[in-house]
């Protein structure tokens, strides 16, 4: 029987076709030839799994609410239906073109709404994204700010750039909720200005931040089941109960997020962003 090897399991790689669109972001690569050694895999191809493994359970993480997870493993595997993915269909090129009037200014100039394009490069997206560097810098004012590019917002590699390890499951959360902002505010900027257009995805992002604090909150405040008015084993999943430690700790680093303030027996909760 001849050993087979996973060889170059993924190889990170950003793969653009025709200019048209991202088509995968941690590329799955082919098996070794059966005539390499198999238990002497390459230090590169090793180094490339771990860190696709180590970005996939970040995506998968079950602190995260279910729909970021769906999002992020979408993304990563390149199945966002972005206009890099339609120009390989009957689509025309309009039809592909990111809706941001700075986008389509001039003849001939329509940019393709490639996963890079909409999450990162067009003028909306670096404006959101230079917000959520100030963020950063207020949630991290000591050590290197992370770069604004597609192998550390989009691909998650942490080879590049990573955060210090209080702050890493903050850091997953926050990355993933400003890109999926940003996919969810794509096709409603057709009328916006460049401006405009990034203070809309910065208000869904910060919205739906806003109403992930409290109901995390309101897990410090009792069982979140009780109210459910259905039995209690219908509702498995994650924990009901939530300490003000552990509340601290996801979302009051620095107080630039939520704060707690001691209030007679119990503590207040501060929304500060």
């Amino acid at each position: 029987m001849r050993a087979q090897s996973t060889g170059a399991l993924c190889t990170a790689v950003t793969i653009e076709l025709e200019n048209y669109g991202t088509m995968g972001l941690w590329d799955h690569g082919t098996a070794l030839d059966d005539a390499e050694d198999p238990f002497q895999p390459d230090p590169a191809e090793a180094s490339a799994a771990k860190g696709w493994l180590a970005a996939y359970r970040r995506a998968s993480a079950p602190h995260l609410p279910r729909e970021l997870r769906v999002f992020a493993w979408k993304l990563l595997h390149g199945g966002l239906p972005c206009g890099g993915v339609r120009a390989h269909s009957a689509a025309s090129r309009e039809q592909c073109a990111c809706p941001l009037p700075a986008c389509r200014a001039g003849a001939g100039q329509l940019r393709v709404a490639s996963l890079a394009h909409v999450l990162l490069e067009c003028p909306a997206a670096a404006e959101a994204w230079a917000w959520f560097a100030q963020l950063w810098q207020r949630l991290q004012p000591q050590g290197l700010q992370p770069p604004i590019t597609a192998r550390v917002i989009l691909m998650d590699d942490d080879s590049v750039w990573r955060p210090p390890q209080r702050l890493r499951r903050l850091w997953t959360r926050l990355r993933l909720g400003l890109l999926q902002a940003l996919w969810q505010r794509r096709g409603q900027g057709a009328e916006l200005e460049v401006r405009a257009a990034a203070d809309a995805a910065v208000h869904h992002f910060r919205a739906k931040l806003r109403r992930q604090i409290r109901m995390d909150w309101r897990r410090c405040e009792g069982d979140v089941r009780l109210a459910s008015g259905v039995p209690l084993s219908w509702l498995a999943g994650r924990q009901p109960v939530l300490s003000p430690e552990e509340f601290r700790a996801r979302w009051c680093a620095g107080g630039v997020l939520a704060g707690l303030t001691p209030a007679g027996n119990g503590w207040r909760m501060t929304m500060r962003c």
